[in-house]
Parts: C-alpha cells; structure tokens; sequence
C-alpha cells in the first residue's frame, strides 16, 4: 500500500538577478515512498496515507557546505517544509544552483504531545545545476524498526533487484565513499553452516535507488569469511579468506571502485601462502594509514597468533604496498575484535576472541611506542615500522567472549563491547556491556553501572548509531538463530561542569520491529551521515537446517535533531 507523492517539485534557479524568471530552472522531483511491511503484518500501510504512525510530514533541506548551521561565513540555505498529506503534494520553493543538498524527512503524530517523530527517511545527496530535471527518492519508514527493503519505481534502474542476487554468508561488506556498499564474495552454505559453495563475485547497493547490482568484474578468486578495508581513495584491500571449504585463500589485492566496474590489482609483494587465514580482523590504523591484521584460524581451523601490517603503496599503483609482518600476538585467537585507540603511539586494542582453550577474555594492546618493554612475539624495540602486542594490568574483559562485536561511540573516544560467547559450543552467553576508553581505563557490567543484555546472543550486527546509541540485530545462541533487535542507549548525568555517562539503557526494539527472519553473521551498515542501516548476507533457519541469506532491510531511526547525523 504504497503511496507515491508524485506532485511534490522543488523548484531551482540561481539567486541573482532575473530569478523569477523561468530561464534556467530545474525541476526536482521527489520520490517519496514507504517501506515494505515485513510478513505477517496484514494491513499495516506505507504511512504516506496517514494511516500509519505519522500523519505530518516534514522535510528539512540540508545545505552540506555547513549542515548544522555554525559557520557564519556561509549563506546557509537550509530550511524546513511541511507536507500535505491530504493532498500528497508539496512543494519546497527556489534553490540556488550550484549547491549541493540533502534532504532528511521526519513524521509526527497529531495527537502526540511529546512531538517525537514517528518516521523517518533520508535522501542521497544532490547537485542543483540548471537546466537538468531529475529525481530524488526516499524511502520512508517507522523509527527504532527494521523494514523490508524495496526499490525506487522512479529512480529504479533495470537490472536491480530489492535483495541481493545470491544468498551470501562470510561475505565481506563496507560502505564506499560514494554512498554505495560494496558486497564482495562469500558463500552458500550446507545445512550444518559449512561453506557449499564461494563466491567470486561483487554487488553493490546503489542508495540512489535502493538497489543491488551484480557487477560483471569478479574477485581474483573465490574468497568467504575474508575481510575487505577501506584505504581511502575509493581503493579497498580484500585479504585472506576460504576459496572453499578447508582450503585457503592466497594473497590479496586491491579493489579500486573509482569506475562503474571495479578494476582488481593483486598486491605484488603479498604475504606468504602459509599466512593466509580467515575469521581474522582487519584494521586501518588512523596514524600512517597501514592495516593491522590481525589472528584468524588457518586451514585446519587453528587459531592463529601471527599479525601483519600492509603498508598503503607512497604512489600510484595500489599493488606497490607492503605486508610487514608485526610481532605476535600474546595468544592466539579468531573470531575476536580489533579496534583503534585516541592515543598516539598505542594504535589498537584486540580483544577476546575464541583461543586454544576456549573464550579468552584479554585484551592486547598494538604500540609502536619505541622504549615499550614487555612485547609479545620476539620483538625487543618496536617502531613504526613493526609493532608489538602487550597487555596492561587491569585492561581485560570482565567476560571471556568470542563472537561478539566493539563499537567506538563518543566521537571514537570509547570501545563498546556486546554480545558473543562464553564457551566454545556456543551455549554459554556473555551478558554484559563493557566499556574501554581511552585512557585504557575498562568499565565493565551491571556491577559498574554500564549494563547488561536482557537477551544475550552471539554473532549479532553491533552497530553505533548517530546518537551514540548502539544497535544489536539479531545473532545466535548455540546453534538456533534468532531475529531480536535490541538499542542500548547511553545515559548521562551532570557532575558539575562535566557530562558523565551512566550506563546503558536497554530496550527491545518493539513488536513487529525485529528482523524479519532469525539471522546471525550479517552485516548491518549505517549510511553515512543519512541514518539509515542497510541489514545484509548472514545465515539464517533453524540447527541443522541452517541456509545463507539474501534478504537485504532498513533499520530507520529515530531522530530527534537531523544536526546530529552530522557530528
């Protein structure tokens, strides 16, 4: 039941003389439609007809040469307008050509005194040149809900589809730096969750339209379970992974996804066969740019201690990088996270993770500091060139857990880490929310005021939402996926001059918000300062009757102040 405002034009033309004339404007249209409900909702609208949880729409243009308004030097030409519903359509005046915009949409409730919006939707950004008449699409949905994915009918190009071609699991996502998010291999997978088959192929969400495409240009090889990092430059680097079930993917390359069809540029001086690896990390360092590597299973499914460091090529041929190899870790581990640190000379903090024994619960400090003593791995002085591991005294989770997630939230001064394992068969769970900053000072647990989960899982998507609030979807506990949504929010108190945080309040998303189908091992990608988190890949059915996942969702949240999708 969705609704198309198909009469809602913004008109543009440049803010000088001769303006009222109609010489040199450009007709916008938008494409404002609503989400898809998800199974089993009968009669549930699109919320465009005033039917669903809003009946006032309001969009706020975004001028994005100062999008929160604070530079006095600039002519912001930013505004709200409201929409009529009744009619479904609207218009939102002149705008100056040249300018480059975004448009954010909100939807209130009449009745509602508290005036909290309802819906929300964001566009892509936008040039206005004169003289070209195009189309601008949003898709809008509930706040704080996950939604079926759907596709412009307008803006919607042939060959696109609302959910992913193949049904991808162990594929390695990321946003680009053009808004797009790139999909890049993975793997079909048997009943009992093993790779069947892996994939060489790339897609991409084009959010222009909300669509996937298939591109005609293939990886070097079939990889899953790898990991793909963003160098800047529209370049990602793809390391490790399985070519197929037991056997190793070889070397690395680099993806450049400048053009229309990416081009693949195998790194000439790769690592070694024999430090090939998957379920690893991959981090990008924020000092030099390099990317820390870091653990993973080898072929036989043993966890690794060895780390690396690629060094980004100093000119223009991607394949001129460099894998360094960097002192060991400490213990070795799979399945853990990697995360970076405010601090100039210690990079990263690696934590928990699934070892020899079982769930560790350390956490392992990457430094470069040149008179650091205590390093793991046989390195006696490190540099900037080679690393080492050590651990603090007092830095180590409160919980032993594998499978879980860390978020960086205060504007990167913190590590959040939520969710996974306790034991290695999966059945035991860790509860608790503990966090890291970055003084290297470690919260941990209801007991320290932070917080615990009400429903505990594993492999779940963890992802720092726009007002530091966290979002977990979905997961597994033992072997049984489950479909939960769950925002932990941050709270806070005044103690004197200084805001402090007070724990984390936690909230299940509400009734028919969750996840659609019960997945765990998917990504769940926020796109850049617009809100929306696109929900991809993973696994999903029931013990031993597990499948890989195809079905592409929107989480929309809620937004109290557009200002702060641009902090």
């Amino acid at each position: 039941m969705n609704r198309y405002i198909t009469g809602l034009a913004l008109v543009a033309c440049a803010l000088a003389a001769g303006c009222n004339s109609d010489e040199g404007e450009t007709n916008i249209r938008i494409d404002l439609y609503g989400y898809e409900p998800q199974p089993g909702e009968p009669g549930v609208g699109s919320g465009l007809d005033g039917t669903g949880p809003a009946d006032l729409l309001e969009v706020q243009l975004v001028d994005l040469a100062d999008p929160r308004g604070e530079d006095p030097s600039v002519l912001n030409r930013s505004r709200v307008v409201d929409l009529n519903l009744a009619t479904g359509q609207g218009t939102i005046g002149k705008l100056p050509l040249g300018t480059r915009f975004r448009m954010h949409l909100r939807g209130f409730a009449a009745d509602d005194p508290s005036f909290r919006p309802h819906m929300y939707g964001g566009s892509v950004d936008f040039d206005v040149q004169s003289g070209d008449d195009f189309a601008v699409s949003i898709q809008v949905g509930p706040a704080d809900c996950v939604t079926l994915n759907q596709s412009s009918r307008v803006t919607g190009r042939a060959g696109g589809t609302d959910d992913l071609s193949l049904p991808r699991a162990g594929a390695a996502m990321l946003a680009l730096e053009d808004g797009r998010i790139a999909i890049i291999g993975g793997a079909k997978v048997a009943a009992n969750g093993t790779a069947e088959a892996v994939y060489s192929s790339i897609e991409v969400y084009d959010p222009t339209s909300n669509q996937f495409f298939t591109l005609q240009t293939p990886l070097d090889q079939p990889r899953a379970w790898h990991t793909a990092t963003a160098l800047g430059q529209s370049r990602v680097l793809v390391a490790g992974g399985l070519s197929a079930e037991g056997t190793l993917a070889t070397g690395a390359v680099i993806l450049d996804f400048a053009g229309a069809e990416p081009t693949v540029t195998p790194v000439a001086n790769a690592w070694p066969a024999a430090a090939g690896r998957h379920h690893h990390q991959a981090l990008r360092l924020a000092g030099d740019g390099s990317v820390l590597i870091t653990g993973g299973l080898d072929a036989a499914g043993t966890p690794l201690a060895t780390t690396w460091r690629f060094f980004p090529p100093a000119g223009l041929n991607p394949a001129d990088g460099q894998f360094v190899q960097q002192g060991d870790l400490r213990f070795a581990r799979a399945q853990h996270t990697a995360s970076g640190l405010p601090r100039a000379l210690e990079l990263a903090a690696v934590a928990g993770g699934l070892g020899e024994t079982g769930a560790l619960s350390s956490i392992e400090i990457f430094t470069i500091r040149p008179d650091q003593g205590g390093c793991a791995g046989g390195v006696v002085q490190p540099s900037e060139r080679v690393g080492c591991f050590i651990q603090t005294t007092g830095v180590e989770l409160a919980e032993a857990r594998w499978g879980h997630s860390a978020v960086t939230v205060d504007a990167g001064q913190t590590i959040a880490f939520v969710g996974g394992y306790a034991s290695a068969d999966r059945n035991q769970l860790a509860r608790g929310i503990e966090r890291l900053d970055g003084s290297l000072q470690l919260r941990a647990g209801q007991a320290a005021g932070v917080g615990q989960m009400l429903y505990a899982r594993g492999e779940a998507s963890v992802t720092a939402l726009h007002d530091d609030s966290i979002l977990v979807l979905g997961g597994r506990i033992g072997d049984a996926p489950v479909a939960v949504g769950t925002r932990l929010v941050p709270r806070w108190v005044n103690n004197g001059a200084d805001r402090v945080f007070d724990g984390y309040a936690v909230t299940e998303l509400r009734e028919g918000c969750d996840l659609s189908e019960p997945r765990f091992g998917h990504a769940a990608i926020q796109r850049p300062n617009q809100g929306v988190v696109v929900v991809l890949g993973g696994v999903l059915g029931q013990p031993g009757n597990l499948a890989a996942s195809r079905r592409a969702e929107l989480y929309f949240p809620r937004v109290e102040n557009v200002k702060d999708l641009y902090r």
